[in-house]
């Protein structure tokens, strides 16, 4: 059965975007987006491949990048078979240049 981990980098991304969520628009709205999150992610485990390929990402690493969409975020991952694992590496808002993706995720 598949695990869920989390980078360093998208454990701050989500920490940033709820604490920015929480300030703009209160803690209702930042619990029920923490709670989406969590939903999303967690649906991973049944079917790991369920997100599609993050093109942006194809061409240039080794490693292909999924996503879920929780608009305005992206959740990136990718799939690690051999260690049954699913690594979250980073959240990236919708609304920012596509070319910053390839630097946030860093992989």
């Amino acid at each position: 059965m598949m695990k869920i981990a989390w980078t360093i980098r998208a454990q701050k991304r989500v920490i940033e975007i709820l604490e920015y969520s929480q300030q703009e628009f209160g803690n209702k709205a930042a619990d029920r987006l923490a709670r989406t999150f969590e939903q999303k992610t967690l649906q991973l485990i049944n079917n790991p491949f369920r997100g599609p390929v993050e093109l942006i990402l194809a061409k240039e690493k080794q490693i292909s990048c999924r996503y879920l969409l929780v608009n305005p975020y992206k959740i990136i991952y990718y799939v690690d078979e051999k260690e049954e694992t699913i690594f979250i590496v980073t959240l990236f808002h919708t609304h920012q240049h596509p070319s910053k993706l390839n630097r946030e995720v860093g992989l």
